[in-house]
Order: C-alpha cells, then sequence, then structure tokens
C-alpha cells in the first residue's frame, strides 16, 4: 500500500552462506499487527523467516531477608551495615535462566516479560499487577552490568509481588509468541507528532535554505533579480525531481521500472538530503552562467538576448562537461550502491540532468526577463 515501504538487504553469514534481510517501514504503530502481516504475506515464499525460540530454566527462589541477620544487627552497638540482601528489591521473588536462539537486548527481555505480565487479567477485569517494569530485572550473563548488552543467556529477576504461578504463566505465554512471530532485529517507532515535526522541519529547511541563496547571490551580484531567477530555477529543479520521484513509484511495479531500477521511494531524511543537494548543485551551474551574463553585460543597463546568448555559448562546454562527469559517478552509485542510499543516488541522478538545464534555459530567460520588464513597462 502506499502506507508501506520495502527495502530488501543481503549479508553473509559467520559460515558463508548468504541472508536476505528486509528492512519494512510503515505508518502502522501495532508492532503485534505488523508481525501478523509479515507471517501471513511470507506464507508462500520461499524466503524463510528467523524466528526466536526460548528455552526457559527452573523457577528458583531468591532467599529472603533472614530473622537471624535482624536480630544480630539489633543487638550489636555499632550501626548495622547495609548488605546486599537488604537493599535487594527482589529477595523473595523469583530467578530464572533464559536461552534465546536469536541475539536480543537485555532491555528488550526485560521489557517484553514485563509487558506479559502487565496483560495478566486481574479480578476486577483489569491488569492484576501495575508498574510491572520495575517487578523485573534482566542481566546479560556475558556482561551482567550492561544494561544494554546483547546475548542470547539471560539471568531473570522478578520481584516477590508476582507469584510463582503467575510469572510461570507469563514466561509459557512470551515463549509462545516468540516462536509465532518473526525475530525483528531492531525495531524503531515513532509518534505522529514526530514524524510531523519532521515533515515541518524539512520544509523549513528548504525555505530558509531558498531564503538564503536569494540573499546571497543579491549581494554577490549587486541585484535581486539575479537571486529571484535562480530561485526560480531551483523551485523548478526541486519540483522536477519531486514529481519524477512520485512517477517512478507509480512505475515501480510494472517491467519499465523493473528495466530502470525503479522503487517506491518514500520522502524520508535521506531524500530530503538529496533535494537540498540538488539545490546546491543546480545553483552553482547557475551562478558560473550569471557570472558570464555579468561579464559580457559589463557596465551597460540593459540586458540583450545577444547578451544572453553570448554568455550561454561561452559556458556551455564547461556546464556540460561537468554535468557529464558527475553524472557517470552518480549513475555508478545508483546502479551497484546499494539499497540504502538507492532513493538519494535516484534524486541526485534527475537532480544532475534537471539543473544542467534549468540554468540554461530556465534561469537565463527569467533573469532576462525581470530586467527587462521595467524597460518594455516604459516603452
Amino acid at each position: 500500500g502506499s502506507d508501506i515501504s520495502l527495502e530488501q538487504l543481503k549479508a553473509e553469514q559467520e559460515d558463508g552462506s548468504e541472508s536476505v534481510l528486509f528492512r519494512l517501514r510503515t505508518t502502522e504503530q501495532d508492532t503485534d499487527a505488523v508481525a501478523q502481516a509479515i507471517n501471513e504475506g511470507f506464507a508462500g515464499s520461499p524466503h524463510e523467516l528467523v524466528r526466536q525460540h526460548l528455552e526457559i530454566g527452573e523457577l528458583t527462589a531468591i532467599p529472603a531477608n533472614s530473622e537471624s541477620e535482624s536480630e544480630e544487627s539489633e543487638s550489636s552497638e555499632e550501626p548495622p551495615v547495609p548488605s546486599s540482601t537488604t537493599t535487594n528489591p527482589f529477595a523473595g521473588g523469583h530467578e530464572a535462566q533464559l536461552t534465546f536462539t536469536e541475539e536480543i537486548s537485555t532491555e528488550s527481555v526485560a521489557a517484553d516479560v514485563a509487558d506479559q505480565i502487565a496483560a495478566l487479567p486481574g479480578e476486577n477485569g483489569g491488569s492484576k499487577y501495575d508498574e510491572t517494569e520495575t517487578l523485573v530485572a534482566a542481566a546479560s550473563t556475558v556482561d551482567p552490568n550492561n544494561p544494554s548488552a546483547k546475548g542470547t543467556s539471560f539471568s531473570l529477576t522478578v520481584s516477590p509481588v508476582v507469584s510463582e504461578a503467575d510469572l510461570k504463566q507469563a514466561l509459557e505465554i512470551f515463549e509462545s509468541k516468540l516462536s509465532g512471530e518473526p525475530a525483528f532485529q531492531e525495531v524503531n517507532r515513532f509518534d505522529s507528532a514526530v514524524a510531523g515535526e519532521t515533515q515541518i522541519d524539512a520544509l523549513l529547511a528548504l525555505f530558509f535554505s531558498l531564503i538564503a541563496i536569494v540573499a546571497y547571490i543579491w549581494f554577490r551580484f549587486q541585484r535581486i533579480t539575479f537571486g529571484l531567477a535562480a530561485v526560480a530555477a531551483l523551485v523548478h529543479d526541486v519540483l522536477c525531481v519531486l514529481g519524477l520521484v512520485a512517477l517512478a513509484s507509480y512505475l515501480s511495479g510494472n517491467p519499465i521500472g523493473s528495466i530502470f531500477m525503479l522503487e517506491d521511494f518514500k520522502i524520508n531524511l535521506p531524500m530530503i538530503a538529496a533535494f537540498l543537494t540538488v539545490v546546491g548543485y543546480s545553483l552553482n551551474d547557475t551562478i558560473v552562467v550569471f557570472d558570464r551574463i555579468r561579464e559580457v553585460r559589463g557596465k551597460n543597463p540593459a540586458l540583450t538576448t545577444d547578451m544572453v546568448n553570448l554568455s550561454l555559448n561561452q559556458t556551455l562546454s564547461r556546464t556540460l562537461l561537468t554535468s557529464l562527469t558527475t553524472f557517470i559517478v552518480v549513475f555508478i552509485l545508483y546502479v551497484i550502491g546499494g539499497e540504502g542510499i538507492h532513493g538519494f543516488a535516484f534524486c541526485l541522478l534527475l537532480g544532475v540532468i534537471v539543473g544542467t538545464y534549468s540554468s540554461i534555459y530556465i534561469a537565463s530567460p527569467v533573469l532576462l526577463w525581470l530586467m527587462n520588464r521595467g524597460t518594455a513597462a516604459v516603452k
């Protein structure tokens, strides 16, 4: 659908075999719904989904604070020294060893188990336990002091607030859920408000860059008409590339799209960076042409068609050679650069073509019209 984009990546395993990875982007915020849709989509696929399997060790009780320690501390004249048992919030609870078939982060283990405990129904129909994230802790057996460590073996400790039966039930549900869902190597969620802010920031970046360009060229050529003509060409370039990106997404599902390696490109931060790069590249060509127009014009108050034609003829070879060199590099990047920068390279490829002709056929005629419109009005 229009709310889904998919990138295919290939990775080499330790045994030399090649695995296929997919990066999925969607506006759906429910992870369970996405996992279910992926399961259904790959039901008849030759690709086998990687699944996470869990082995649960024996549940053991964590020793509670002993009465003898309390009596000893009361009879002693010295102030009691706090021990690990008196400060351990999980004393009297339970612990278990969890072993996974695929790497997972310590934070994910604790959060997932806490979610399963929170999902246990209470007597009133609501959740049986509140603030479950404080009732569960996990530590990697390889790096127990690193809360973000990844691994396959973890020690799970649970507060005595959670009964042994409830903990066992939550772990069994967790095990069943993992085996029935694909193992996501990475899950990132973005709130709709954050996505809206990103779009606004991207539009503001384009707007302020155009304002800065007008100011710079105004200062450089001492006339605002040069800046306005350059911005007119840049707006043309951005709109043309944006329209061609939309056309590429439309053609991506047919044989024409396969021939030209088209995809369902989405407007993301790398694409915004590509648009800004196109703006900079096109502006560079336009400034070279404008600088030659200023030299040919000299101190003549008027700008004629012959002056513009002479300036374009003098800069045409330089413009075409520079554009051809850039086009070759970007074309290679587009063909063999990989899926991660495919959209970025596609925008640059179009931007080089559009930016080259816009500096000749858009910027120069607009400049000629802006500088002579006052003279035409007087006549």
